[in-house]
């Protein structure tokens, strides 16, 4: 009972990203706060602990990403840049601690590139049959949205986000 609790808050919250960066482009403060929060409740809850190694490991994959978009960027400019609220803002940037907390590493990564696909996918989509200019992609709204998906079939067919191992 206490697991569909908190992820029907967390669904909840995600929609709440949702909303709010696909109409302003931008999320309230608090609500990667709130999401950290839900997320923390659900790792402990599955792993009864705060499984370190998991959490490091997959900040660690969004440190390096995060890092190559900086050289990509600097190198692209010719100068140093700075990503945050020019190619990601910085609710997107927050965003991903939360999801640090949801996943083992390898669904971590699944997850992670899998919804940038699914987010570029539909964007280009969106791009060619609308003409429309996309210059600010609503990224942690187009991944809240697939998280909720994600969690939804998860729980549906009863499969660990935390194990790797079948």
């Amino acid at each position: 009972m206490e697991r569909i609790l908190y992820l029907v808050i967390l669904i909840g919250l995600l929609a709440l990203v949702s909303y709010q960066d696909f109409k302003d482009r931008a999320i309230d403060w608090f609500l990667p706060i709130l999401l950290t929060i839900v997320a923390s409740l659900i790792h402990y809850q599955a792993l009864s602990v705060f499984h370190w190694p998991y959490i490091l490991s997959n900040l660690t994959i969004v440190l390096i990403q995060l890092f190559v978009l900086f050289i990509y960027f600097s190198i692209k400019e010719r100068r140093l840049v700075n990503i945050v609220n020019q190619q990601l803002g910085l609710g997107d940037i927050l965003f991903f601690i939360p999801l640090a907390l949801l996943f083992s590493p390898i669904h971590f990564v699944l997850f992670f590139v899998g919804s940038l696909c699914i987010t570029l996918l539909i964007i280009l989509l969106l791009w060619l049959t609308q003409k429309v200019d996309y210059n600010n992609i609503p990224l942690a709204a187009a991944m809240s949205l697939n998280l909720a998906l994600w969690l939804v079939l998860s729980f549906s067919f009863d499969i660990n986000l935390y194990d790797d191992y079948y």
